[in-house]
């Protein structure tokens, strides 16, 4: 991947690159324990973690990579989106994002996991994207069936979030499938 950081655009979403007039935006998003019961369970506590949060997420050039997900005329940020665990020698990568409660429900989690799935195979030259995902998070589920995401998995206490071991469901999504798919195409 080169040094430069790309934008990706859907109909109504810019995704780009975090940047640290972001920082309060992400605070919010990262403080809320109702976003993050099923993304780790760990809630930011101050603007500083935030600012550490952006500067974490500042290169492509990394195993990890974040876009602040926001709205193509406006600007609003609406939550952050991207891939983890990035594999380039198995072109591979898990997918994950969170948006903001006053932005669920209204389709944008779709529309920017499309983007950045089309991203991950055009530009990232991925072969397989996944998704783990916490059995209780129906939302995330429901989103990522309509991607279409296959489940593959249960994985038992597969990670530990504030304290506890917890189950992950695992989805995935092959070059192949996506290329074939009139849902994307």
């Amino acid at each position: 991947m080169s040094t430069g950081f790309p934008k990706i655009t859907t109909d109504h979403l810019l995704l780009r690159q975090l940047k640290p007039d972001d920082a309060y935006d992400v605070y919010r998003l990262f403080s809320d324990k109702e976003t993050m019961m099923f993304d780790g369970g760990q809630t930011m506590g101050s603007v500083n973690e935030a600012h550490s949060f952006i500067q974490a997420y500042a290169s492509m050039n990394q195993p990890a990579v974040r876009w602040a997900v926001t709205g193509k005329e406006s600007g609003a940020l609406y939550g952050t989106a991207g891939f983890h665990h990035i594999d380039y020698q198995a072109r591979k990568a898990e997918i994950g994002g969170e948006l903001l409660k006053s932005y669920w429900g209204k389709g944008i989690a779709k529309e920017a996991f499309h983007g950045l799935i089309s991203f991950g195979f055009q530009k990232m030259r991925l072969n397989r994207i996944e998704a783990h995902i916490s059995p209780e998070n129906r939302g995330a589920i429901a989103t990522i069936q309509k991607a279409p995401f296959v489940k593959e998995g249960y994985l038992r206490e597969c990670q530990r979030w504030a304290g506890q071991f917890v189950d992950l469901e695992l989805y995935s999504l092959l070059y192949k499938d996506w290329a074939s798919s009139t849902f994307y195409h």
